[in-house]
Protein backbone atom coordinates (compact mmCIF):
# COMPACT_ATOMS: atom_id res chain seq x y z
CA UNK A 1 0.00 0.00 0.00
CA UNK A 2 1.76 3.12 1.21
CA UNK A 3 5.33 3.37 0.07
CA UNK A 4 6.03 7.06 -0.45
CA UNK A 5 6.17 9.73 2.23
CA UNK A 6 2.99 11.53 1.15
CA UNK A 7 0.92 8.37 1.40
CA UNK A 8 2.38 7.69 4.83
CA UNK A 9 1.42 11.12 6.09
CA UNK A 10 -2.11 10.79 4.73
CA UNK A 11 -2.47 7.30 6.15
CA UNK A 12 -1.20 8.36 9.59
CA UNK A 13 -3.70 11.21 9.62
CA UNK A 14 -6.52 8.86 8.58
CA UNK A 15 -5.56 6.45 11.32
CA UNK A 16 -5.43 9.21 13.94
CA UNK A 17 -8.84 10.53 12.93
CA UNK A 18 -10.52 7.12 12.76
CA UNK A 19 -8.90 4.81 15.32
CA UNK A 20 -11.65 2.23 14.96
CA UNK A 21 -10.06 1.44 11.61
CA UNK A 22 -7.22 -0.45 13.33
CA UNK A 23 -9.24 -3.64 12.89
CA UNK A 24 -9.63 -2.84 9.20
CA UNK A 25 -5.87 -2.38 8.92
CA UNK A 26 -5.29 -5.77 10.54
CA UNK A 27 -7.68 -7.32 8.03
CA UNK A 28 -5.86 -5.55 5.21
CA UNK A 29 -2.56 -6.92 6.51
CA UNK A 30 -4.08 -10.39 6.44
CA UNK A 31 -5.06 -9.99 2.78
CA UNK A 32 -2.10 -8.07 1.39
CA UNK A 33 1.18 -7.96 3.23
CA UNK A 34 2.61 -5.14 1.13
CA UNK A 35 2.92 -2.71 4.01
CA UNK A 36 5.93 -1.36 5.78
CA UNK A 37 6.60 -1.90 9.46
CA UNK A 38 5.61 1.62 10.49
CA UNK A 39 2.00 0.45 10.04
CA UNK A 40 2.64 -2.52 12.29
CA UNK A 41 4.10 -0.14 14.87
CA UNK A 42 0.99 2.06 14.66
CA UNK A 43 -1.30 -0.94 15.19
CA UNK A 44 0.76 -2.26 18.10
CA UNK A 45 1.10 1.12 19.76
CA UNK A 46 -2.62 1.87 19.43
CA UNK A 47 -3.51 -1.59 20.76
CA UNK A 48 -1.24 -1.13 23.75
CA UNK A 49 -2.11 2.46 24.64
CA UNK A 50 -5.79 2.66 23.78
CA UNK A 51 -7.02 -0.86 24.42
CA UNK A 52 -4.43 -1.95 27.03
CA UNK A 53 -4.24 -5.28 25.22
CA UNK A 54 -0.59 -6.03 25.94
CA UNK A 55 -0.60 -9.55 24.48
CA UNK A 56 -1.96 -8.34 21.15
CA UNK A 57 0.38 -5.35 21.15
CA UNK A 58 3.35 -7.66 21.79
CA UNK A 59 2.31 -9.79 18.83
CA UNK A 60 2.35 -6.80 16.44
CA UNK A 61 5.56 -5.34 17.85
CA UNK A 62 7.16 -8.76 17.43
CA UNK A 63 5.99 -9.02 13.80
CA UNK A 64 7.30 -5.48 13.19
CA UNK A 65 10.67 -6.51 14.62
CA UNK A 66 10.79 -9.58 12.36
CA UNK A 67 10.41 -7.66 9.09
CA UNK A 68 13.40 -7.62 6.76
CA UNK A 69 15.62 -4.54 7.08
CA UNK A 70 14.69 -3.36 3.58
CA UNK A 71 11.09 -2.92 4.77
CA UNK A 72 12.16 -0.84 7.75
CA UNK A 73 11.18 2.82 7.86
CA UNK A 74 13.38 5.44 9.46
CA UNK A 75 12.71 9.13 9.81
CA UNK A 76 15.62 10.50 11.77
CA UNK A 77 17.75 8.63 14.25
CA UNK A 78 15.39 5.82 15.19
CA UNK A 79 13.95 3.19 12.87
CA UNK A 80 10.60 1.49 13.33
CA UNK A 81 12.39 -1.76 14.18
CA UNK A 82 14.28 0.07 16.94
CA UNK A 83 10.98 1.36 18.33
CA UNK A 84 9.49 -2.13 18.19
CA UNK A 85 12.49 -3.64 20.00
CA UNK A 86 12.14 -1.03 22.74
CA UNK A 87 8.41 -1.70 23.17
CA UNK A 88 9.01 -5.47 23.26
CA UNK A 89 11.54 -5.03 26.06
CA UNK A 90 9.15 -2.73 27.94
CA UNK A 91 6.25 -5.20 27.66
CA UNK A 92 8.46 -8.11 28.72
CA UNK A 93 9.84 -6.23 31.72
CA UNK A 94 6.70 -4.59 33.08
CA UNK A 95 3.45 -5.86 31.60
CA UNK A 96 3.62 -9.51 30.57
CA UNK A 97 4.59 -12.72 32.27
CA UNK A 98 7.02 -15.06 30.52
CA UNK A 99 4.12 -17.33 29.56
CA UNK A 100 2.16 -14.39 28.13
CA UNK A 101 4.91 -13.08 25.89
CA UNK A 102 5.82 -16.60 24.74
CA UNK A 103 2.15 -17.06 23.78
CA UNK A 104 2.18 -13.71 21.96
CA UNK A 105 5.31 -14.78 20.03
CA UNK A 106 3.58 -18.03 19.09
CA UNK A 107 0.52 -16.07 17.92
CA UNK A 108 2.79 -13.82 15.84
CA UNK A 109 4.58 -16.80 14.31
CA UNK A 110 1.24 -18.40 13.45
CA UNK A 111 0.06 -15.16 11.85
CA UNK A 112 3.27 -14.96 9.82
CA UNK A 113 2.90 -18.56 8.65
CA UNK A 114 -0.64 -17.92 7.52
CA UNK A 115 -0.29 -14.49 5.93
CA UNK A 116 3.37 -13.72 5.30
CA UNK A 117 4.33 -14.90 1.83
Amino acid sequence: MATDRANKIVFNYWLAVTPRKVTDIKNMLNRNFDLENYLLYIIANFTMNNWSNYNEAYKWFYICDQLPDEMDYSDGNESEKDKCKFELALLEAYFLSIAQFKKAKLDADNWKKEFWN
